[in-house]
């Protein structure tokens, strides 16, 4: 062969080249390509002939997930080094062996098969086919050998990984923890494992099946193509299209064999995957398993949907809390992650485990700081019953949590449905993953359903758990059972295991059969393994019986276990051919060894065979018990920095419940100290100055001490007025209230007027419609809290005029008072008029140093108290409880999973908080106690003081003067004080008001559309009802000739008129007429649709409004028709 660069350079030698070697050159080119294209599809294939996939889609997706794109294009490199040259040989040889067969034929015959093919219009014979089928068969033969390690490694590689994911559930992964990650093995490395450990006659395991299939598909493919190609080119013609041919026999060659030998390729890749594994021990044992998983049942998986579980929570944060949500954007991500990885564990691999707890743990610490319908609605398929393709959704966490956990359920019982339960190490772990099984859907159906606030699904009741729990219970014991007899325990402690599994499988069936959602199939099921399991006990106490001698016993045993084994076997018309084999295998040595026993007993040993009732009853042996994993059972203590399960998401979100706890405790503190310790103090200051006032002090004294002059108390007061601009803020104080009055008022008369104009609507609709039609509730009864909250409302304000009526009175009657007091020093001396100065005498003079020393003590209480309360409100804004409630509701989070914390529950806290304020309280108790001493001691200080002066007239109206200027102060501090807490009562009720205006819009809303909605029935009522009334048919009546009278047929209520069918339509047949007596009520008319407008009435067309009305004559004249009055 000339060299790459000169064969490219000389077309005459690569013509030459091509011409001689135009079938390898043109089979490996066609082989490569279509390897290429085709290798996804190979990958899929090869896997599902592996694994009991679903469908395609299935596949497609498992692949995607665990093994990425790459698992698409695994083993693409066997198929192009080996299948190109395995093709090569095959269409050599093909093309070798037609042209001797065809000169056989020649030598035959006389005629040449391929001369008589190539010539041009010429149709199949038996001769051309033999010849293209011969040859075909022949070229697959011979390729087999060559094809069959090549092929066999392709398939390692391309089923590594799932096999690797498979092996997890056996009890070697449990041990091998290499197994769980085990990386996809090359083509090379495949090679060599399968020879050491199989020797070079690995390469060629399934030989047999993968030559058969090659000879067969090669033999149909070249004789399709051959023949299929000289038909179509006859019928095209060369001059059409000369592709044409080639291309339609190339598309039908390849299908029709691979239908043909397809099932062949399962079966050898089947069995070439007894090589895959960890040894060719688990490999052969994968074999087995399906064989030894088809007596048991498994838990199907429940399907969901992706939902923005994320969105719901943002939307809630964002509405609810005063934390903004992209504080969580981690948290938000990591749930919808964990949901999405939670829906998809639809396979038995040991991963899925993690996946589900974890997911469920995280919904558990949710469901304490959200509420059970946060707002989205979680979508889930039934996984047992006759809806299983209707989705069912529920806006609800623990909805979500229980198919969750039920999923959990079904993966647990499905990897005991995979582990090889041929081993003793596989029975263990398949017996504790039914165990396991079991104790989730306890724990689901105790703890979880119960707090589902709505009812379960069907295939979640408590009937359906209660019988797939025992189900579970059944085949752990059964697996226990299973591992007794190969490990040959005595007869007696196998019978007392086999007891306890027919006990299983009776209460499931028992709970099965009041069930909707558990099948037939299921329920057969049971019941057969519980006769089944009957009977072995029996058969196995049998032959403990025969070891003890006891010959009688032995005898009445089996025919009972026949007896239980023929009850079994009534079920064989619905349960799988290996439980019905199990059972005939029994029955045969049930039968054959009472033939035994009953011929010895009868010959030899005679030994009374008691009946049933006296046999003693075998003793259970339950080696089974339902128990849920920790990671289940304690999921929010598994949450933590450390924890296995992972951080709690939304840990640093506090509740709800703690913010209105918070407000709670806020507003409990703020009475204590403002009303009953704060208030209090200043109720007794005023008791003190009214006291002052009545005795006329400090006016007395004050005219006294400085007759001439104002005194400096005075002028500070005055001052103190004046620069507060006193009456002129009073007045603007007492419209700003009133502003804030009018906008409430105005809020309130509008959700007022809303409800009356809502109330009017449905009274006239009431009336116009009457209550059999209009049949809603009247407003009040459908709206009590907004009436109630209307009154209470109203309540409010009628309570607060009189306070505003009382403060407008005090400023009425002081403010002439309040004008000297702004007014300057000048018109406060005009008001004081001034005594004259004489000598005061010294009992005088000694009383009022006592009065005045009294005085000072008042001023100095009044002080003090003064700085006592500033320093209480400064405690009360000091005191911050929010890091003992959240330590609080750290703990009820942690106690109480899967319960909304209530403000309730904060209530020792809040006892336990408002303890400090227990020294302010006695404070109170003991400014009392002084207080009405120093009141006492100011009395008897004033009475001798009075005894003691005889002023002048002057000095009288002095005194007089000055204390109304001192009350008048006094009264301008009361007034001040009253208008802020009516400004400060007015701004809480504007919130008030508020929210009772949009929940009167939003009821009105409510109303005005089912009004207008029950409205359109009614309409489509009238319109239904007077289209049924005038049909055509009826005027004909009107029109018929006089007939004779025909009596009158009563009827029953509510029937329409009889319609005449099949008449002439010249000559029309009357009917008699039904008749039916007056009714007050309106027919009883077809379920209404809505109806946009309403029709207008007809003038003679009967509507619901009008009611039944007939004529008072009992006869019908049928030239008059019919009509109603």
């Amino acid at each position: 062969m000339p060299t790459g660069s000169t064969w490219m350079m000389d077309e005459a030698t690569r013509n030459k080249f091509l011409k001689n070697y135009k079938t390898q050159v043109a089979s490996a080119t066609s082989t490569i390509c279509a390897t290429l294209a085709v290798t996804p599809l190979e990958n899929v294939k090869t896997r599902m002939q592996t694994h009991n996939f679903k469908n395609v889609f299935q596949c497609v997706r498992y692949l995607w997930r665990t093994e990425g794109p790459r698992g698409y294009v695994a083993g693409a490199l066997p198929p192009l080094a080996s299948v190109t040259a395995v093709r090569v040989v095959n269409f050599s040889t093909y093309n070798a062996a037609k042209h001797r067969i065809s000169d056989f034929f020649e030598r035959m015959t006389g005629q040449s098969p391929l001369a008589m093919y190539n010539q041009p219009g010429s149709t199949p014979t038996v001769a051309t086919f033999v010849t293209f089928t011969t040859a075909g068969l022949i070229a697959g033969l011979i390729t087999s050998p060559l094809a069959c390690p090549f092929e066999l490694a392709k398939n390692v590689v391309q089923t590594s990984v799932l096999v690797s994911n498979r092996a997890q559930a056996s009890p070697d992964a449990v041990k091998d923890p290499s197994l769980r990650n085990k990386p996809r093995l090359g083509t090379i490395e495949a090679i060599r494992q399968i020879v050491q450990r199989y020797g070079i006659r690995g390469l060629y395991t399934g030989f047999h099946l993968h030559a058969l299939r090659d000879t067969l598909g090669s033999g149909l493919y070249f004789s399709v193509y051959e023949t299929v190609k000289q038909v179509a080119s006859k019928e095209l013609g060369p001059d059409k299209s000369p592709f044409g041919g080639p291309m339609i026999a190339g598309a039908i060659c390849s299908t029709v064999p691979w239908f043909c030998t397809y099932p062949l390729d399962t079966r050898k890749t089947r069995a070439q995957s007894v090589l895959l594994g960890k040894s060719s021990e688990v490999g052969e044992a994968s074999a087995a398993v399906a064989k030894s998983s088809i007596n048991i049942l498994q838990i199907p998986f429940r399907r969901s949907h992706t939902v923005s579980l994320s969105d719901a929570i943002t939307q809630y944060i964002s509405t609810k809390y005063d934390q903004r949500p992209d504080m969580f954007a981690d948290d938000l991500l990591i749930i919808d992650r964990l949901r999405n990885e939670a829906i998809h564990v639809q396979e038995p691999h040991i991963s899925g485990i993690s996946r589900l707890v974890t997911y469920a743990a995280q919904l558990k610490w949710l469901g304490g700081k959200f509420p059970v319908d946060i707002g989205v609605e979680f979508p889930w398929y039934p996984a047992l019953g006759f809806n299983t393709s209707r989705p069912i959704s529920q806006n609800n966490i623990r909805f979500e949590l229980a198919n969750i956990l039920f999923n959990l359920v079904a993966l647990y019982s499905q990897l005991a449905f995979s582990v090889n339960r041929t081993t003793p190490d596989g029975l263990k772990q398949a017996c504790n993953y039914f165990c396991q099984a079991a104790g989730v859907l306890a724990h689901l159906r105790t703890d979880i359903l119960p707090d589902l606030r709505t009812s379960p699904p069907e295939d979640m009741d408590d009937m359906t758990l209660q019988s797939l729990e025992q189900l579970l219970l059944a085949q752990g014991q059964e697996c226990f059972w299973q591992k007794a007899v190969k490990d040959g325990l005595k007869d007696a402690s196998v019978a007392r295991l086999a007891a306890k599994v027919s006990d299983f499988y009776a209460e499931g069936g028992d709970y099965a059969v009041q069930s909707n959602a558990i099948s037939p199939e299921w329920i057969h099921h049971m019941t057969a393994k519980h006769h089944h399991f009957a009977a072995a006990a029996q058969y196995r106490q049998s032959l403990d019986c025969l070891e003890k001698r006891k010959y009688g016993e032995e005898v009445a045993r089996l025919r009972d276990s026949e007896v239980c084994v023929n009850e079994a076997l009534k079920e064989s018309r619905w349960i799988n051919r290996t439980v019905l084999g199990d059972l005939q295998g029994l029955k045969n040595r049930v039968t054959e060894d009472l033939k035994r026993a009953e011929k010895d007993n009868d010959v030899i040993y005679l030994n009374p065979v008691p009946p049933k009732s006296e046999l003693k009853i075998i003793d259970r042996a339950c080696m089974v018990a339902a128990k849920a994993p920790s990671q289940v059972t304690d999921a929010i203590s598994m949450l933590g920095d450390n924890g296995p399960l992972g951080q709690p998401l939304f840990s640093k979100l506090v509740p709800y419940a703690v913010h209105i706890a918070a407000s709670i405790y806020s507003d409990r503190r703020d009475r204590l100290v403002n009303e009953t310790i704060i208030g209090e103090l200043e109720t007794m200051t005023d008791k003190l100055r009214d006291l002052l006032s009545s005795l006329n002090l400090p006016g007395s004294l004050q005219a006294l001490e400085k007759p001439l002059g104002l005194p400096p108390t005075l002028v500070s007061h005055a001052e103190e007025m004046r620069q507060q601009d006193g009456l002129n803020r009073l007045r603007r104080s007492l419209e700003d209230t009133a502003r804030v009055k009018s906008n409430d008022k105005a809020a309130y008369n509008e959700g007022v007027e809303l409800l009356a104009a809502e109330k009017a609507e449905d009274d006239s609709s009431r009336r116009k419609y009457g209550t059999d039609r209009w049949a809603r509730e009247p407003s009040e009864a459908a709206a009590p809290k907004l009436y109630t909250s209307s009154r209470e409302i109203d309540g409010y304000f009628s309570s607060a005029q009189s306070s505003d009526n009382l403060v407008e009175q005090k400023l009425k009657d002081s403010e002439a008072v309040f004008r000297v007091l702004t007014g300057t020093n000048r018109d406060l001396e005009m008001y004081v008029p001034s005594s004259r100065r004489a000598a005061i005498p010294p009992e005088v003079e000694r009383e009022s140093i006592r009065l005045r020393g009294c005085l000072s003590e008042v001023s100095r209480l009044e002080n003090r108290r003064k700085r006592r309360a500033q320093a209480l409100k400064d405690k009360a804004r000091s005191d911050d409880i929010s890091k003992a409630l959240l330590k609080e509701a750290a703990r009820l989070e942690r106690e109480f999973p899967m319960q909304a914390i209530q403000a309730s529950q904060f209530e020792d806290l809040f006892e336990e908080q408002l303890h400090l304020y227990d020294t302010d309280l006695e404070m109170v108790t003991q400014e009392q106690h002084e207080q009405d001493q120093i009141s006492a001691q100011v009395r008897e200080a004033n009475r001798a003081f009075t005894r003691a002066h005889t002023g002048d007239a002057s000095t009288k109206e002095r005194e007089k003067a000055l204390q109304e200027l001192e009350n008048g102060y006094l009264k301008y501090k009361e007034i001040i004080s009253n208008i802020e807490v009516g400004r400060k009562f007015y701004n809480d009720l504007a919130k008030i008001v508020g929210r009772f205006r949009d929940d009167c819009k939003a009821f009105v809303h409510q109303r005005r559309m089912e009004a207008s909605q029950i409205e359109g029935e009614i309409t489509s009522v009238a319109a239904m009802a007077s289209l049924n009334l005038s049909q055509p048919h009826l005027r004909q009546y009107s029109q018929q000739p006089a007939q004779p009278a025909q009596p009158v047929q009563p009827v029953q209520p509510a029937q329409p008129v009889q319609q005449p069918t099949q008449l002439p339509p010249q000559v029309p047949q009357p009917q008699p007429v039904q008749h039916q007596p007056p009714r007050d009520e309106p027919l009883t008319a077809p379920q209404p649709t809505r109806a946009n407008t309403r029709p207008s009435m007809a003038p003679g067309v009967w509507s619901p409004d009008m009611g039944i009305r007939f004529g008072t004559q009992g006869t019908w004249d049928p030239s008059k028709g019919v009509k109603f009055s």
